[in-house]
């Protein structure tokens, strides 16, 4: 069995991240199956890949607001009301470069983490071009844009059950092909050791991979807590790191971006609270660990409606100024509701990561063999599944 899963670039964002979960989850359900994530953008064209990351922080950092309304003009036109514009912009050199890679690799499965290798994919299999691959997207935000392919993908790993809904609805997608899995996440992150409880004593701050909060803001709100330990995730901003340390905040614990699993593990397990931007993965992360969210600065576009989507579920609280923070600090009331909200939320989570692929995997393999469930060719470089399904037993 040879699964291939489609990133989008090298950038250490949501879409990669999911894509390393969905890897790490198959390795160990099946050792015996080819595993390759193949950034699209760069196997395109290497120094495409790299312009594109360059030129995506540069905008949302000096234009935001130029970047928020093209993103809801092209990314998110239809359910504006609008026609999509973004498949206008997918060109053929795109098309060509899936296809050859299909017709290379052979893969018996293809999964989707970013929207636009699986718009690419919607046209090929509109054009048929390609037929009778299943892919899956596994949706890295709490929304679906306008780029994924719907109904031309035949099975979804959805955040929640409201984009459940919508495929059903607005995209005519089968109820059995969605998948309630929530945001991918790596295992290790999966469980929570303890409850937050107030008062709320060691607090991580999460820019993001890039570090994208004010300096002098964060200053002035750690020396607003002088009895809350902050842990300061720093990404890859080394000038925002030596401008922290500068500072010589005697409540901060500076870190700059973290490799390890376990490392980022360990602080999840040590914090009362996070306070974070609405990237989809950490906050998945958080709401499996149980870790209060406040989300106190967003990116343009897709983060802004993640945060709206978060706070008007109850499962996170925006702070706009340190009133708002002393407000969930000492009000016992907003806490524990909030806490009550995240665990109904994971609780709605119907399908874990490891169940939904095992369907996906029984379902192909029932097409692949002959009557009475002898197998073919294709079923025997299945040689490393732990266990055979007993429907295929027989």
């Amino acid at each position: 069995m040879k699964i291939v899963i489609f990133p989008f670039f090298r950038f250490p964002s949501g879409h990669s991240k999911v894509a390393e979960a969905i890897e790490e989850r198959i390795v160990d359900m099946y050792p015996g199956a080819t595993v390759k994530t193949v950034d699209f953008l760069s196997y395109c064209n290497g120094f495409l890949g790299k312009f594109v990351s360059s030129f995506y922080m540069k905008l949302i950092n000096t234009t935001p607001d130029f970047y928020q309304k093209a993103y809801r003009f092209f990314i998110m036109k239809e359910q504006n009301g609008g026609k999509k514009h973004v498949r206008r912009f997918s060109p053929l050199y795109f098309e060509r470069k899936m296809l050859s890679l299909i017709k290379e690799e052979e893969p018996d499965l293809l999964v989707f983490t970013h929207s636009f290798p699986s718009c690419i994919f919607g046209r090929l299999a509109r054009k048929k071009k390609i037929s009778g691959i299943p892919a899956i997207n596994a949706y890295t935000d709490f929304f679906i844009n306008d780029v994924w392919a719907k109904s031309e993908v035949m099975y979804h790993f959805v955040p929640h059950p409201g984009v459940r809904d919508t495929l059903m609805k607005t995209y005519g997608v089968s109820e059995g092909n969605i998948f309630v899995t929530g945001i991918p996440i790596k295992k290790i992150y999966k469980r929570r050791a303890r409850q937050s409880v107030l008062p709320l004593r060691n607090i991580i701050v999460a820019g993001g991979n890039t570090g994208l909060f004010d300096i002098e803001s964060i200053a002035s709100l750690l020396t607003s807590f002088p009895d809350i330990q902050f842990t300061i995730l720093c990404g890859r901003n080394i000038e925002y790191k030596r401008r922290l340390e500068h500072f010589g905040l005697p409540n901060a614990s500076i870190k700059g971006y973290i490799e390890s699993c376990e490392e980022m593990n360990l602080l999840y397990e040590q914090a009362d609270a996070i306070l974070t931007k609405p990237g989809g993965v950490t906050i998945a992360e958080s709401l499996y660990k149980r870790v209060p969210i406040m989300i106190c600065n967003h990116l343009p576009g897709q983060e802004q409606i993640n945060m709206q989507h978060l706070t008007e579920s109850g499962v996170a609280i925006a702070i706009d100024n340190r009133n708002k923070m002393s407000e969930l600090l000492t009000d016992t009331a907003l806490f524990q509701r909030m806490m009550a909200e995240m665990d109904a939320y994971v609780d709605r989570l119907k399908t874990d990561v490891e169940d939904a692929l095992e369907q996906v995997v029984i379902r192909e393999l029932k097409k692949r063999v002959v009557p009475y469930y002898k197998p073919l060719d294709w079923h025997a470089g299945l040689q490393g599944i732990k266990k055979m399904p007993r429907e295929l037993q027989r």
